[in-house]
């Protein structure tokens, strides 16, 4: 706000700060579209996909999620520097700085909508699915009602964390202000934007906590050390109660 720029004191915490920056964001979001892949395969009547999300490939794939974001991160930490006239940290190539700008605009914007709606949407046609035969009409209607809630408040937050950002990068695109900006208006805005970055990331941990009875049990029980008997979602066929379901949208 000040015109000081804490990333531009040094060149190595101009480019890791780049790095992380976009690699650490890419991996949250893309964590949460596997969690909602998960989600989606795990409500599904077939038992090759219910078994097909195993422990060793949420690693594989999480572990490749962290490789390809970070080498699609690598060209944020070589094209930018620390600039000699104002000591901003800022990129110093213009044709990857208006690609940057759009890719944030891109990964920020449609992609955590469609994807979390799509596999939302096909979550709930699922459960409406395996609880037409299971369950009574009012309890489908609830839980179905649960599960359009979870999804719409899942998608909310993180449109509503990472759309300023990506819509405050394309307005410094669009005027040629830089990705810092060139105002101390801009500068503030620029702070409570990337502040906000990080809401997604930790805020879905407390919207569930406040929703869901079952999901609050379950963090009771992670507190108190004791270790569940079951670590997957049972398939709806095998459950003994018909009007109940351990899921945390319960």
């Amino acid at each position: 706000m000040l015109g000081y720029d804490f990333y531009g004191t040094s060149i190595n915490i101009c480019k890791s700060t780049s790095f992380l920056y976009f690699a650490g964001g890419v991996i949250a979001l893309t964590c949460m579209y596997l969690a909602a892949i998960d989600r989606y395969l795990q409500t599904c009547r077939s038992t090759a996909r219910r078994e097909w999300m195993t422990l060793y490939t949420a690693r594989l794939l999480v572990f490749s999620a962290i490789l390809i974001s970070s080498g699609i991160s690598v060209p944020f930490a070589i094209y930018r520097n620390v600039t000699a006239n104002s000591l901003m940290c800022e990129y110093v190539n213009a044709i990857f700085k208006r690609m940057a700008s759009l890719m944030y605009v891109i990964v920020g914007v449609p992609m955590p909508i469609i994807l979390l709606s799509v596999f939302g949407c096909l979550t709930w046609q699922n459960l409406k699915t395996s609880g037409h035969h299971q369950r009574t009409r009012l309890a489908t209607s609830q839980f179905n009602h649960q599960v359009i809630r979870m999804i719409l408040i899942q998608t909310s937050t993180v449109v509503f964390s990472v759309l300023p950002a990506s819509l405050l990068q394309a307005y410094f695109l669009i005027t040629g202000r830089g990705s810092q900006g060139v105002t101390a208006v801009d500068r503030f805005l620029l702070c409570i934007t990337q502040l906000l970055l990080y809401v997604h990331s930790c805020a879905l941990f407390y919207v569930y906590l406040l929703v869901s009875p079952t999901f609050r049990r379950r963090v009771k029980i992670m507190l108190r050390f004791k270790r569940c008997r079951s670590t997957r979602v049972v398939a709806f066929t095998e459950q003994n109660n018909a009007t109940r379901m351990p899921t945390i949208i319960s």
